[in-house]
């Protein structure tokens, strides 16, 4: 399965409009400008064990309304060729069928206010 799947199914989809730049200085710099001190922004890596690549699947699903609501809106083909898709993917984090061993990255914010 082709890349394609997920570029049909983003096709016309208009993502949310945010900030340009939004990173950890972007976020440092509003957060004072909204006069908190103290600011610390640090990125923080892990990695996310999952027992399988559809569990892996079911959690990119479930763990995301705007997934959750991109995928209704596609026919039950699109939808099966997107997970079959994701789970092939799995291989790069572990062995045909799992355990899976994911890298996640996160940014972690502590700040004080006034």
């Amino acid at each position: 399965m082709s890349v394609s799947v997920f570029g049909g199914m983003f096709k016309g989809a208009q993502p949310p409009q945010g900030p340009p730049g939004v990173g950890r200085d972007h976020l440092r710099v509003a957060l004072e400008a909204a006069d908190f001190r103290d600011v610390l922004v640090e990125e923080r890596r892990s990695t996310v064990q999952q027992p399988s690549p559809s569990t892996w699947w079911d959690g990119i699903v479930r763990g995301s309304y705007g997934m959750q609501r991109l995928l209704r809106q596609q026919p039950a083909e699109v939808r099966a060729a997107a997970k079959t898709e994701v789970v092939a993917r799995a291989a790069m984090f572990g062995p045909p069928g799992g355990p899976l061993s994911v890298p996640m990255g996160a940014l972690v914010i502590s700040a004080r206010a006034e």
